[in-house]
């Protein structure tokens, strides 16, 4: 799965591919004009508040909403809503280890499964594992580069979708 990420903090939809064929479609929204200009000028811009809308080519739509809408304070968990019914979270893990390391991180919980989204930094490789088995990786094409490419493990086809949002957000957020 593919998609260009150029510009963190425009509304303006971007495009999800799977190889060749356009699966759908993403933004970003603000639930207020304020929290745009907060986020437009902040120095991590994915950081602050936070909020991706998906749309497939089938007509449903997944929303990653921020749980902890605190002003000035960056996001640290979503909610996982598929045509308005929550099916799930997403939680960063700001852990010491994970600082000592410097290690980004975030869990997301779908279907009573929780997968790991690991990186180290910008340009690394992002992991996505289960019960400790890599199900997928992921990263920019070439640094410099706006276009990223997650490659999942086929077993996990159904959750592809799901794995791919948290790729974006996971992006977004620590401005990879």
């Amino acid at each position: 799965m593919v998609t260009r990420l150029g510009d963190r903090v425009s509304e303006g939809p971007k495009q999800l591919y799977d190889r060749q064929e356009l699966l759908g479609s993403y933004k970003r929204f603000y639930n207020s004009r304020w929290k745009r200009v907060v986020a437009d000028i902040m120095d991590s811009p994915g950081r602050w508040f936070l909020n991706l809308a998906f749309s497939s080519k089938s007509g449903n739509e997944i929303v990653l909403q921020a749980e902890n809408v605190k002003p000035l304070r960056d996001t640290t968990k979503w909610l996982i809503l598929f045509n308005d019914n929550e099916v799930g979270k997403i939680q960063m893990d700001y852990s010491v280890k994970n600082a000592a390391t410097l290690n980004e991180s975030l869990y997301l919980e779908y279907r009573n499964q929780t997968y790991h989204y690991t990186s180290f930094g910008i340009g690394a490789t992002t992991k996505i594992s289960t019960n400790n088995d890599t199900i997928a990786e992921g990263k920019r094409a070439e640094l410099g580069n706006s276009i990223y490419a997650l490659d999942i493990d086929d077993t996990y086809k159904e959750e592809a979708e799901i794995l791919f949002m948290g790729f974006v957000l996971f992006n977004y957020h620590f401005s990879q």
